[in-house]
């Protein structure tokens, strides 16, 4: 997964490639945001499609290894229309529950002022 927020333009370009989702509670967009995206290395011609959204003050952004998109894709839930301090919370809790046999590396974003 690669991202890239510009202030200038106020906004998020992301592609997908391997890792296909992340955590979005904006303006833009809400939830868990999947992208498909083939892995690194898998064809000798790979296509990757840049996506954008629009950046606001306040806008929080997820970003996650495999280990915690594998228990979001089991069913375990991460609450929005919270705060910052209380969606890290509850990501840091998954990766604390039984995530063992895999790597949990996750980097979560609040956008401050963007004038």
């Amino acid at each position: 997964f690669f991202f890239e927020l510009d202030f200038k333009k106020h906004e998020l370009r992301y592609v997908a490639a391997g890792i296909t989702e992340f955590i979005a509670d904006s303006a833009g967009a809400r939830g868990r945001i999947k992208t498909p995206g083939l892995f690194l290395g898998v064809s000798a011609s790979p296509e990757y499609e840049v996506r954008y959204l629009p950046v606001e003050k306040g806008d929080l952004f997820c970003f996650y290894s495999d280990g915690i998109a594998d228990r979001l894709m089991a069913g375990t839930a991460i609450p929005l229309d919270t705060d910052y301090e209380q969606l890290v919370a509850a990501i840091k809790q998954i990766g604390e529950e039984g995530v063992r046999w895999d790597d949990v590396t996750v980097l979560c974003i609040q956008i401050g002022d963007v004038t």
